[in-house]
């Protein structure tokens, strides 16, 4: 068995540092390219949660091929990170998630609405569960990144957000822009590096906003 190297990366992140365990809450356009990004990066342990399965218009924006099409989105991307990292560690669940505690240390909330956003707050409450949180929304050209503790994630499920799945406006460079921001935010919480707890990002005019 091959495993990947990481002598190229380690100057910025050595996975074997860390045993950090990362949830991903959707598998769509962020998610699954995250989830490939994380099996790049060499993180050891993954939780994800998607119940959808692969359909044609998926394939334009979200990590997937032909060939994933009618597959569950679940067994397309362990199939697909395991390829890159046979090392890792992957609990799947082809289900949705509602906010049970995970036992992750980090979790990716890439899901469809804000509705959605709210009814998992209310799950995570219920369960106590209180991880860092990384939130991707994007819609046409925009992309944003939320960070922050758990306890603080509810402030920014604000009145009047765009409503529009976020599979509805998307486009592939997108996908790969949010799901990189995602990542090297993973990085930044595991060296303990400063983070930006909002970062939006205007792929049409190229400007970057973070506070």
């Amino acid at each position: 068995m091959i495993l990947p190297t990481y002598d190229r990366q380690t100057r910025i992140f050595d996975p074997e540092t860390s045993q950090t365990h990362v949830a991903i809450i959707g598998l769509g356009n962020i998610g699954s390219n995250a989830g490939i990004l994380l099996a790049r990066l060499g993180i050891k342990e993954v939780t994800l949660y998607d119940h959808d399965t692969i359909e044609a218009h998926n394939l334009a924006s979200q990590h997937f091929s032909t060939g994933d099409h009618g597959a569950l989105k679940t067994d397309a991307l362990v199939r697909q990170m395991l390829e890159i990292n046979p090392a890792m560690t992957i609990h799947a669940h082809a289900v949705e998630y509602t906010g049970e505690n995970l036992g992750a240390d980090m979790l990716i909330m890439a899901v469809d609405s804000m509705a959605i956003r709210q009814t998992i707050l209310a799950g995570m409450i219920a369960s106590g569960y209180d991880p860092y949180i990384i939130d991707g929304r994007s819609g046409g050209g925009q992309v944003e990144v939320h960070s922050q503790q758990f306890s603080a994630w509810g402030d920014t499920l604000y009145e009047g957000a765009d409503t529009d799945p976020c599979g509805a406006r998307f486009i592939c460079y997108a996908s790969a822009i949010v799901a990189g921001f995602i990542t090297n935010t993973v990085k930044r919480v595991i060296l303990q590096q400063p983070i930006k707890s909002r970062v939006i990002y205007h792929c049409d005019t190229n400007q970057i906003i973070s506070y």
